[in-house]
């Protein structure tokens, strides 16, 4: 008897322990949806004007080409050109430093100048339009940068035009194009003597900028140099010019 009570002790504690121990479900495996990233490379192959994939033998539609995608295309490659020849304040002012050996730091007249011609140099850009009211404002703005460096002290002044001969000769196939810095000239609210001697020195800056080495007698030769000094409008800005001119050798 004592042996048949151990038997059914032992088996009673055996299903005890198993009510009293937790469940525990399987996890299901959830598999990802998300799309492996593709290693293969796409190469097509065009004959005959038709475009093959050459990974899975499937004909690519040819891309539409309309006068609209043109003008899309031509407005982005525009927008980026644009964009990468743009002139900065800092740029100019870098440069003007370490190439002319300037000190631009302390002279308001300088600084003055270099924004100026930074405008002048993006608004009137030959890849940008210019409207007539634009065009006409940045031509008085071109005019005040000349009459503001002339009229400064003599060592400003030969740093001045010395920038303004550096803008020129850079960029003379753009926006200092000898076609281009005549604009808008009839539109100018400037007496004649005004007009006239902003013309002779927009010439004068555009003949040296077309020279490899600029060199006053060369300049003395196609350009009336005591006439052109003579239109200015103090003798300060005579005495600057001319001493501009004297350093070119």
């Amino acid at each position: 008897m004592a042996k048949s009570n151990a038997k059914t002790t032992s088996t009673e504690t055996a299903a005890a322990d198993e009510s009293a121990s937790p469940q525990v479900e399987a996890t299901p495996t959830v598999e990802s949806t998300a799309p492996e990233p593709s290693t293969e490379v796409t190469v097509t192959k065009t004959v005959n004007d038709e475009t093959t994939d050459l990974n899975t033998g499937v004909k690519v539609a040819p891309q539409v080409i309309t006068p609209f995608t043109m003008l899309v295309e031509q407005r982005q490659k525009q927008a980026l050109a644009n964009e990468l020849e743009r002139l900065t304040e800092t740029d100019l002012t870098v440069t003007v430093s370490k190439l002319l050996n300037i000190d631009v730091t302390n002279s308001l007249v300088i600084n003055n100048l270099i924004k100026r011609l930074v405008q002048y140099v993006n608004r009137m850009s030959p890849s940008s339009v210019t409207s007539v009211e634009d065009g006409i404002k940045m031509q008085h703005l071109l005019y005040d940068a000349f009459i503001n460096v002339l009229d400064a002290k003599s060592d400003e002044a030969l740093a001045g035009l010395q920038i303004i001969q550096y803008v020129f000769t850079t960029y003379k196939t753009q926006s200092m194009r000898r076609e281009l810095v005549f604009r808008f000239m009839n539109m100018l609210r400037l007496n004649n003597q005004r007009n006239t001697m902003f013309q002779s020195l927009l010439h004068l800056f555009a003949t040296i900028a077309d020279m490899d080495t600029p060199n006053s007698s060369v300049i003395a030769q196609s350009i009336d140099l005591p006439r052109l000094a003579g239109g200015l409008l103090t003798d300060n800005a005579r005495v600057n010019l001319l001493n501009y001119i004297d350093t070119l050798h």
